[in-house]
């Protein structure tokens, strides 16, 4: 969680202290977008969307298991949409406010189908915020 400075945060909210001298957590996503007010090591954040993000977090780890090690940051807007964007390539991922499920299961069956004829490496852009539908952005390949 960015605040003030980076704060680890367990999936139920509480802000946990970081590890000097450890690496481990160099590849944990992020989520920006939030505030808290005072900040206190060991106490559970009560922000529903840090408690919203966190649980995105964990479906998108039983909707995409084999995706979540590429989050790399949860972002939300100032109307409260949340953005997802991954590492490596930058893809971003727009969701919107609300029917994550739905969304996230959206965004595997794309997935899915994209990689059998595509690199994933060529999008730049998904929004999964339209029914029945996925909007793309690709990468612009000059011949």
């Amino acid at each position: 969680l960015i605040l003030d400075k980076i704060y680890l945060v367990d999936k139920e909210g509480y802000l946990l202290p970081i590890i000097t001298g450890k690496d481990k957590f160099a590849d944990c996503p992020v989520i920006t977008g939030i505030a808290v007010a005072n900040p206190k090591l060991g106490s559970k954040i009560q922000n529903e969307r840090l408690l919203n993000g966190l649980s995105f977090l964990q479906k998108f780890e039983v909707y995409l298991p084999d995706l979540k090690d590429k989050i790399s940051e949860i972002h939300y807007n100032k109307d409260g949409e949340i953005t997802m964007f991954m590492s490596g390539n930058g893809v971003r991922v727009e969701f919107g406010l609300d029917d994550f499920e739905k969304k996230l299961l959206k965004l595997r069956y794309f997935i899915t189908h994209y990689e059998s004829n595509y690199r994933l490496n060529n999008l730049l852009y998904i929004n999964l915020n339209y029914r029945d539908q996925v909007i793309i952005k690709e990468v612009e390949i000059s011949q």
